[in-house]
């Protein structure tokens, strides 16, 4: 499990955060698309990502996932004091001794100040928070 203060080996992401209760996240953006690498796989992977946070829920609605290009269907419940997204990736997605990349795809970022009609400062281009990322055998 991937949580949000460890070092993460990928692109599209800010630096981690702590929210009011403690838990540590990371949000998505400036661009659309944030990646991670993840660990060499082998056989039907199961992807679980906690979301702390979204700046939309237009966003959030509109967020794929994919590894290595094979888009990853997935269920969304609430669990863990966030969303929880879940998919299963096909052992076909997967290339022998290669690093898969996951990559996640909000249809836009937006900046909270635009949001929030200024109530909030900050300018940044943000998607979702994720809190952690999990990747296990799929049973």
């Amino acid at each position: 499990r991937l949580e949000g203060d460890l070092p993460w080996d990928g692109e599209g992401w800010y630096p981690p955060q702590r929210d009011e209760a403690g838990v540590i996240y990371r949000w998505t953006g400036p661009q659309r698309f944030s990646n991670l690498d993840l660990p060499p796989l082998s056989g039907h992977t199961l992807i679980r990502i906690g979301i702390s946070g979204w700046i939309s829920t237009r966003i959030l609605d509109s967020l794929k996932l994919s590894v290595n290009g094979c888009r990853i269907p997935f269920e969304r419940h609430a669990g863990d004091g966030c969303v929880v997204l879940a998919g299963t990736l096909g052992a076909s997605a997967l290339q022998p001794d290669a690093c898969p990349q996951l990559v996640l795809e909000v249809a836009e970022t937006l900046r909270p100040c635009d949001v929030t009609h200024g109530q909030n400062p900050d300018q940044r281009q943000l998607g979702v928070a994720i809190a952690w990322i999990e990747v296990s055998p799929a049973r």
